[in-house]
């Protein structure tokens, strides 16, 4: 209802700042139109939307509403009216309406499917043998299906010898729905076939209710609540639960084996933690990363240069932050833009170690 409301008003606006652009059409004129429909879009979108549903997410629908759907629809308008005494005009405002749409396509219906797999390098000491880690992040679906399956698959093709969950796995009510989602997802793990030799390990997200770990323990998975430290043979593990993971003192022991640390979001990292490798997701890469500066927003207090890929901590271990396999529901604006889904692997190898050609 609040997107009809804002749509409505929006597209009221902007037939009006037409009309009155045909009565003396021209670029300055134009301009004037589009400057006062993008500062009361932004208003409409930014005002009502912080009094109901969610606080952030809800403007910033709004906002891409008006930015990809009013905005250009404007542009367009003003190309007609302008056609004829400024083509150049005219023709730019057609060029930039065309760019819109083809951004909210691309955003809406390319992206979010269209999977990147990373792979990172990481020496090892004292491992005798390369292992491959496999990190999935923040599936957060609530209609579990093809998209799932298609990761689950790729996954179990890279053939990891250990697999890492790294929260935000279902983002719908609890009740039937819920249920129904779980037995898709589990459904889909289980015809993906993975069977890590070191094992399969997740942890908890924001948004997984109490009992998520049911999603997991018909799997043979680990699904830790808490902070759990393991000896994985060649290597340690330590799953961080969301509350360390979020911590500026994490409970991460040192440990005298290469040492894994997993957990929802990347904030542990900040401390410098004694561990070698750090993984975490929660960010989804920011869904939206612009040229030359990154997420306009990333919900985590880790500097924007960490909130997704690779990243040497100095005088600590090598982050790893995976973009997550999601999108954010609820009142968010489901897309992506400039930042791909990605399924992470990570091959460790011992130091030195050379590849047969």
């Amino acid at each position: 209802m609040v997107v009809l409301i804002f749509l409505a008003l929006t597209l009221g606006l902007t037939a009006a700042l037409l009309v009155w652009l045909r009565r003396r059409p021209g670029p300055a004129r134009a301009l004037q139109a589009q400057a006062l429909l993008l500062a009361i879009t932004a208003v409409l979108a930014v005002g009502p939307g912080r009094l109901v549903g969610n606080r952030l997410f809800l403007p910033m629908a709004l906002l891409a509403w008006g930015l990809f759907l009013v905005w250009p629809l404007f542009l367009a308008g003003c190309a007609w009216l302008l056609r004829a005494g400024h083509p150049r005009w005219s023709w730019a405002a057609l060029a930039a309406a065309v760019a819109l749409v083809a951004l909210a396509l691309d955003g809406v219906l390319l992206e979010p499917r269209w999977l990147d797999t990373s792979v990172h390098r990481v020496e090892a000491q004292g491992l005798a043998r390369p292992l491959r880690i496999a990190l999935l992040a923040d599936l957060q679906t609530d209609h579990p299906g093809a998209w799932e399956q298609r990761v689950l698959q790729a996954t179990a093709r890279a053939e990891p010898d250990l697999l890492l969950l790294a929260g935000d796995y279902l983002q719908l009510e609890e009740g039937e729905p819920y249920q129904e989602a779980v037995r898709a997802l589990q459904a889909a793990f289980r015809d993906a076939a993975l069977a890590p030799a070191l094992g399969a390990y997740a942890v908890r997200g924001d948004i997984d209710p109490d009992g998520w770990e049911a999603i997991f323990e018909p799997l043979g998975f680990h699904a830790d609540e808490q902070t759990v430290t393991r000896s994985l043979g060649p290597l340690v593990l330590t799953s961080l639960s969301l509350e360390a993971s979020r911590s500026s003192e994490p409970p991460i022991a040192a440990q005298d084996r290469f040492h894994v640390v997993v957990g929802h979001a990347p904030d542990f990292a900040l401390a410098t933690p004694p561990a070698d490798l750090l993984l975490a997701g929660h960010i989804h890469g920011g869904q939206v990363r612009l040229p030359f500066l990154g997420p306009p927003l990333t919900l985590s207090r880790v500097p924007t240069a960490w909130s997704a890929g690779r990243t040497e901590i100095p005088g600590g271990g090598t982050l790893i932050v995976s973009r997550g396999l999601g999108l954010e529901r609820g009142d968010a604006p489901r897309l992506r833009i400039n930042c791909r889904p990605e399924l992470v692997i990570i091959d460790l190898v011992p130091s030195g170690f050379q590849e047969q050609p």
